[in-house]
């Protein structure tokens, strides 16, 4: 797949219509971008984490590169990270893709991203992360150093965990937050996520003392259908699609993939991707069989993490995570491909 370099650069774009966890102005989407950019060009290692002690390796990329001249105009993804994660620690698909001929677009949910304090109300308030790359799509397409080297007929979106209930509302399923919390509460193991998991507690306080999360709870179960996402590629999407209406399941058109490993514990196969697909036969399901996990989608552990962070960052012997993100890649190259 590699054809280019990884262009990398970030950002940040600020959301008029709505504010910030606070209050005290717009909300912020910060934003990590790869793209194509020449072989020639100069490249360094991606690392990410703490300054010194790195978490992930996301490979080789190129953060001063032009977009390259090898062709004139480059599809599009929008990428979401998972709860609590950030879009750096998926730079592995970015890279792949953006070496493929891809720009990647990917947004670091408000509250709920690890590159700002966590807050209930991000966690909470998952619709609101369709809205971020609905908002970082208009922002990039207006944006005149890029503008004019994006293919608007050919824009996705791919996403992990709560990255991938973010990217299947976008195609249309519609959330319903009775429905899950009805089947959450048939679930005695299902907390809250490890990073709160009192998370149902805070509901109540930011109700009463929380204008913009009133204002954000009052948004909730709305479409945020976004038409110009021509397919999109959900990887273990996470329990909350229990919360997706029927009626809009059996109602997307997008063309839809949904991977995920048959040893995710976290969003197990047949609780969430064998549901959807029992809703909508048109989506494409792929199991990774073996002891493929769940954190396998994020990008290459360091022996700090590893350290740190076993619980994210080791996998079973049997796993190679390399292979799996070069297989995952080709995978959502090949879908996109074949949709437009």
């Amino acid at each position: 797949m590699t054809e280019f370099s990884a262009g990398y650069q970030t950002g940040t774009v600020l959301d008029p219509d709505r504010t910030n966890w606070d209050g005290t102005g717009p909300r912020p989407i910060s934003w990590s971008l790869w793209y194509p950019s020449e072989t020639s060009s100069a490249t360094e290692k991606q690392l990410i984490g703490p300054p010194g002690r790195p978490y992930f390796d996301n490979g080789l990329i190129n953060s001063v590169g032009d977009v390259s001249k090898g062709k004139v105009a480059y599809p599009l993804i929008l990428m979401s990270h998972g709860t609590g994660g950030s879009a750096p620690a998926m730079g592995w698909f970015g890279r792949r893709m953006a070496e493929a001929g891809y720009f990647v677009l990917g947004a670091n949910h408000h509250g709920n991203t690890s590159l700002e304090p966590y807050r209930p109300e991000g966690f909470l308030c998952s619709w609101e992360r369709s809205r971020d790359l609905s908002r970082l799509a208009d922002d990039i397409l207006v944006n005149p150093a890029f503008a004019d080297r994006i293919d608007r007929g050919r824009i996705f979106a791919a996403g992990h965990s709560l990255g991938g209930h973010t990217v299947l509302a976008c195609a249309g399923a519609t959330y319903s937050n009775d429905q899950f919390l009805s089947w959450l509460g048939d679930q005695p193991d299902l907390d809250g996520p490890r990073e709160f998991p009192d998370l149902g507690k805070h509901v109540g306080p930011l109700m009463a003392n929380s204008q913009p999360f009133r204002e954000a709870m009052s948004r909730h179960g709305k479409s945020y259908h976004d038409p110009r996402f021509k397919a999109v590629f959900a990887m273990a999407p996470a329990p909350t699609v229990r919360g997706f209406t029927d009626r809009s399941l059996v109602g997307v058109r997008t063309p839809v993939h949904i991977q995920t490993g048959a040893a995710d514990q976290e969003c197990p196969a047949d609780t969430c991707t064998h549901w959807l697909g029992s809703k909508n036969p048109d989506f494409q399901i792929e199991i990774l069989e073996g002891d493929v996990g769940h954190y396998v989608y994020l990008s290459l552990a360091t022996e700090h993490a590893r350290e740190d962070l076993p619980q994210i960052s080791i996998d079973p012997p049997s796993v190679d995570r390399d292979t799996i993100h070069t297989h995952a890649a080709t995978a959502a190259h090949r879908f996109f491909s074949a949709t437009v």
